[in-house]
């Protein structure tokens, strides 16, 4: 059985090459790590060209593609029986494709979701600040429990799933090549529709998966970083330039994405959810899905985000818009609340929680690399016994602190 690993990226060299680094660091010979460059002009190219490692395989698109469109143009060039996408200031852990490997060989699942372990790159905690993680004994823990994902998607149409991420993922989570192949069937070719890939994928890898499973153990590191489109886009404190820079790309790249159903400029994912869903609806189902608007726009009316008395002023007139074009019941709209100040900036600390959470803000994690490095240790506790075997939390915190002393 063969994984891939795939990694869009463009213009981010400088956490590409420890996210890169973080996968040739494993040690899985049926790990396939697919790395496409979206026409980078920041020494990418250069970079990858001077790697060498049997697993890997770099791909370029024809031309310069939106997200979502190089989201699909990689698919293609995939060979493995599962799929699983990382962004480019991500990491995979060291143990990661043996966990998720074994987990499919003992579940037979088609799609696999798990959440991936935290990482802010330096400076994301304030000016100045270090790297920090919080990690917690479920990270490691081989559990896994089936989902209804029928039911799950039920529950999307309804506004009643907390998060796209309780979706049947390919971005921090893996679905089989006949998960891929049973949607691309159904939609002419395209596996991501919308202008956020992983958000559509999520919520209509549902209604093509048959065996769906959630996982506690930490198959990949989200990062955080400067670069990141989703923060950039979607929370309050936001770097604009990143979020103009996502929208400069998008406009620029040469085909065409489908026409975004409601205004994303109301910066709540829930928008983003609808917008997907509104989407597949069309593209996938004609139009028959019943999705509760006046439930969705009600989401996205108590979760936005805004930086001022003007972005509020603008939600709420775009709040009102979509409420008058889906024919959705007015929302309650929260009153609005003036910014607090930025949290202090976080400085070098390491502590263990009362609750067993180790959590680590340190200089001595500069990038994901040496901290997945730090987490470098084996799965053969998980050959003992079925989905459920755990690894020791106590050894695994000594195993944690030694590294950290030798970096």
């Amino acid at each position: 059985m063969k994984l891939s690993l795939v990694i869009p990226t463009k213009d981010r060299l400088d956490t590409l090459r420890h996210c890169v680094a973080s996968a040739l660091a494993t040690r899985n010979d049926q790990l396939e790590i697919v790395v496409s460059d979206n026409h980078s002009v920041d020494g990418t190219a250069e970079f990858l060209a001077g790697l060498s490692d049997p697993r890997l395989k770099i791909v370029k698109p024809p031309t310069p593609m939106s997200m979502r469109g190089h989201y699909d143009f990689v698919l293609t060039q995939t060979a493995g029986d599962y799929i699983v996408y990382i962004g480019d200031d991500d990491a995979i852990a060291p143990f990661g494709p043996d966990a998720l490997l074994e987990l499919i060989r003992r579940t037979g699942a088609d799609a696999i979701a798990w959440k991936p372990i935290g990482y802010l790159w330096p400076g994301m905690a304030g000016e100045g600040s270090f790297a920090s993680t919080l990690l917690k004994p479920k990270h490691f823990a081989l559990l896994a429990e089936r989902v209804d994902a029928d039911q799950a998607f039920e529950a999307f149409l309804k506004a009643q799933q907390p998060s796209y991420l309780n979706g049947a993922k390919i971005y921090h989570g893996a679905v089989s090549r006949d998960v891929v192949n049973r949607l691309t069937a159904q939609s002419g070719g395209s596996y991501f529709g919308a202008m956020s890939p992983d958000v559509y994928a999520a919520i209509f890898g549902l209604k093509f998966a048959q065996n769906f499973v959630r996982t506690t153990c930490s198959i990949t590191v989200s990062g955080k970083s400067r670069h990141s489109s989703g923060w950039a886009l979607l929370k309050a404190k936001r770097d604009k330039d990143v979020a103009q820079k996502f929208f400069d790309d998008e406009l620029q790249a040469k085909q065409r994405d489908p026409e975004n159903r409601i205004d994303l400029s109301v910066r709540a994912t829930a928008s983003h959810e609808l917008n997907a869903l509104m989407i597949g609806n069309d593209a996938l189902f004609g139009g028959a899905l019943d999705i509760d608007y006046s439930a969705w726009v009600q989401k996205i009316a108590s979760s936005f985000s805004y930086s001022d008395q003007a972005e509020y002023d603008h939600s709420v007139a775009k709040i009102e818009a979509m409420v008058a074009a889906l024919g959705a019941t007015p929302p309650t709209l929260p009153a609005y609340k003036t910014p607090g100040p930025a949290k202090p900036t976080i400085g070098a600390r390491e502590r263990v929680h009362s609750s067993g959470h180790w959590e680590v803000h340190s200089e001595k994690f500069p990038n994901i690399n040496l901290f997945c490095h730090s987490l470098d240790f084996s799965v053969t506790d998980l050959s003992q016994g079925a989905v459920g075997a755990r690894l020791s939390w106590r050894k695994r915190r000594r195993l944690i602190s030694s590294r950290m002393a030798a970096l």
